[in-house]
């Protein structure tokens, strides 16, 4: 069977690979991981275009996310990504809910960049403001997108509130949990 000619993509500024970032080395989960000479538990990725939007949401869809604990969660991510090795390109929060497009490298999982996110958030904001007891549902929502679509989806993600505000969502988008 022959598939349908896709139609063609207006043309985009491309976004150029990740390369030369340093992300820990995992001995035990390969042993073709050589960390010699990268300094303690690093290894250097040649090249790596891995783009993800994750949601998440506070626990029971309280509306927990003030100005004030926003401010935390963003300080968080940025530590949360200098120490788990991904990068974050955008953050949008709502009362309720957060959007983060983050770069994972391939030699960590996606599951533990969001447990990166998530743990160093609720940690931060408890010990920030310990009368919030702060806490996260335990689904998240994750999707994976192209490079081309990097500036699109991080652009919906930064403006989240305008977003909520006219009713404008992408229902793709904002899934945090199955349907």
């Amino acid at each position: 069977r022959r598939r349908p000619a896709r139609r063609p993509r207006p043309p985009q500024e491309p976004v150029a690979p990740y390369t030369g970032l340093k992300v820990p080395c995992y001995r035990h989960n390969s042993a073709k991981a050589d960390c010699s000479g990268l300094g303690r538990g690093e290894v250097e990725m040649p090249r790596w275009e891995l783009f993800y939007h994750v949601i998440t949401a506070t626990r029971n869809r309280e509306p927990l996310i003030d100005q004030q604990v926003e401010e935390v969660i963003r300080a968080s991510l940025h530590t949360s990504a200098q120490d788990g090795g991904f990068i974050v390109h955008a953050f949008g929060a709502m009362p309720d809910h957060i959007h983060v497009v983050v770069s994972n490298p391939p030699s960590i999982a996606v599951s533990k960049t969001v447990q990166s996110i998530k743990g160093g958030a609720t940690f931060r904001i408890n010990k920030a403001l310990p009368a919030q007891k702060f806490s996260w549902q335990s689904e998240y929502g994750v999707l994976s997108f192209a490079a081309r679509d990097l500036d699109a989806v991080s652009r919906y993600v930064l403006n989240q509130k305008s977003h909520h505000a006219s009713g404008n969502l992408n229902t793709a988008l904002e899934a945090d949990q199955p349907d």
